[in-house]
């Protein structure tokens, strides 16, 4: 029935646990910052990174508007630099590696879901098309489906922070289908948010699946059901069936 499978990914297709406000993290990114030159105790460190992340937002003309972090850790060093420490060559690819540390050593649990390969690959061996619409950051997410090894099973990867826009903001998705000329009738959105994942979807009245990876009550999803129109989503699964109902629906 359907050709194109457009997935969410982090809670969807990858189980992740992170905390960014851990003391921690925020001493080892002071370190960082100072072995070159830009001088912060943690704790600034940390109240101006949120500071500036805000501010991009609130700078932003889109609607549902998304920030590339790594130009927060690029003007977070720019304040502070100075002739001390080790010089840096090139601001953006340094950046670059200082988010994927500040996702390391924020991050204590990284995974596929037992269903992910399985569903990923039949897709394949049927000839279908898949796809990722995420709200994420590409200077961690490209490196974490690295190391997952599921970047081959994806016909196109669109990312939040690269767009400067999130779900469900439909121009996000609305790149997707352009520029591979979807049709919507034979596509499907599956992730596991109701605001971004199902709510982008049916925007375009695009049929869609939600996978309850966060155990939501059944009062919850509710509420949920009754915010917007329902008549495009034709599954909520928990995650003890996510494999067998979404590879039922082509067979």
């Amino acid at each position: 029935m359907y050709q194109n499978y457009i997935f969410d990914l982090y809670g969807t297709l990858v189980d992740i646990h992170t905390d960014e406000n851990q003391p921690s993290l925020w001493q080892k990114m002071r370190d960082l910052y100072v072995i070159h030159g830009a001088s912060y105790d943690a704790d600034e460190l940390r109240d101006t990174y949120h500071y500036l992340c805000k501010k991009k937002l609130e700078e932003s003309n889109e609607k549902h508007p998304e920030i590339d972090i790594t130009e927060v850790f690029v003007e977070l060093y720019e304040q502070r630099k100075t002739n001390k420490g080790f010089p840096i060559s090139n601001p953006k690819t340094w950046a670059e590696a200082i988010a994927y540390n500040f996702r390391k050593e924020s991050r204590s649990h990284l995974a596929l879901f037992e269903y992910t390969i399985p569903i990923l690959e039949e897709l394949k061996e049927r000839g279908k098309n898949i796809f990722l619409l995420s709200n994420a950051q590409t200077s961690f997410t490209i490196p974490e489906m690295q190391t997952l090894d599921i970047l081959k099973y994806f016909d196109g990867i669109y990312i939040s922070s690269a767009h400067g826009m999130k779900k469900p903001e439909t121009k996000f998705m609305e790149k997707l289908i352009d520029d591979h000329q979807l049709e919507i009738n034979e596509s499907i959105m599956i992730g596991n948010e109701f605001g971004t994942d199902i709510k982008i979807a049916q925007s375009f009245h695009m049929k869609s699946i939600f996978i309850n990876s966060d155990n939501h009550a059944k009062s919850e999803i509710k509420t949920q059901l009754n915010k917007f129109k329902q008549k495009e989503l034709i599954g909520i699964v928990d995650m003890n069936h996510v494999k067998s109902e979404i590879l039922q629906i082509y067979e």
